[in-house]
């Protein structure tokens, strides 16, 4: 191939980054550079979706995300697109996601935002432990009167759970309905039914399963026999096991949590 366009180059930047060879996809970034191919505002678009589908796809931040994405971020502020407040809510979950929240609340200062934008950076510090920043973040949102969407929630009702704050998670997961008008999904009962587990309140946690309105999954089983594990909650972590089998007969998880239950825990409370 002796001439490559924008067109090209972008699509052999995707195809490495969405295989998880970011080190490969900067190389070609770079190499797009040099050879004088300027980036579009799809190129831009494409790589860092692409990035962010990786990474979500790998489980945990992959090898180079943060130096990719910090060379496409100052490849962005070089270019005509630096105002760009879709590229901007790209960056600021491309930061967030690999725990850069500096530069993620960086960006994010700067920017015209939208409720993608909030979503991005409450999401960003709830995931890396920052659950009191998150909080403060979802308040000014209120305040800046952009209505939070299920995906703010979940990270609200995240932070509250690593943080220990049950009556305040409950306050949030009653006010999506009551004042946002949005309908809790299981992954937010999920998450009400992990902070319960983690403050001991495995007899809630099962009784707010068993009311979900939706067929509970296996997740939410095993999110309450891992709580059961945890507080030595035997008779009740062997009915969650079971309705986790049920639920999913592929998993072998609740056969592990159950066997570590049965083994360590000092007496069977109900």
């Amino acid at each position: 191939m002796v001439e490559r366009d924008g067109v090209t180059w972008t699509a052999m930047i995707q195809g490495y980054a969405l295989n998880g060879h970011l080190d490969q996809a900067l190389k070609l970034f770079q190499e797009m550079d040099l050879e004088g191919v300027v980036p579009d505002e799809a190129t831009y678009s494409i790589t860092f979706t692409s990035i962010l589908t990786a990474c979500s796809h790998a489980g945990e931040v992959p090898k180079g995300y943060l130096t990719l994405a910090k060379e496409i971020h100052a490849s962005v502020l070089a270019s005509q697109f630096w105002q760009n407040r879709y590229l901007a809510n790209l960056l600021v979950e491309m930061y967030g996601k690999c725990g850069n929240l500096e530069s993620a609340s960086s960006v994010f200062a700067t920017i015209d935002r939208d409720v993608v934008s909030w979503n991005s950076v409450v999401q960003g510090f709830a995931q890396h432990g920052q659950g009191r920043v998150a909080l403060e973040l979802f308040h000014e949102m209120i305040l800046n009167a952009v209505a939070p969407q299920t995906r703010t929630c979940l990270s609200v009702l995240l932070a509250c759970g690593h943080l220990g704050l049950l009556e305040r998670s409950r306050e949030y997961f009653l006010s999506m309905q009551g004042d946002h008008g949005l309908a809790p999904a299981v992954e937010h009962y999920r998450s009400m039914v992990d902070g319960l587990g983690r403050s001991g309140k495995v007899a809630e946690a099962e009784s707010l399963i068993q009311t979900m309105p939706f067929l509970p999954d296996s997740v939410a089983w095993l999110t309450l026999l891992s709580a059961c594990r945890t507080h030595s909650s035997g008779e009740r972590g062997a009915i969650a096991a079971e309705k986790a089998f049920e639920s999913d007969k592929r998993a072998a998880s609740q056969y592990v949590l159950l066997s570590s239950l049965l083994n360590t825990r000092p007496a069977a409370k109900g």
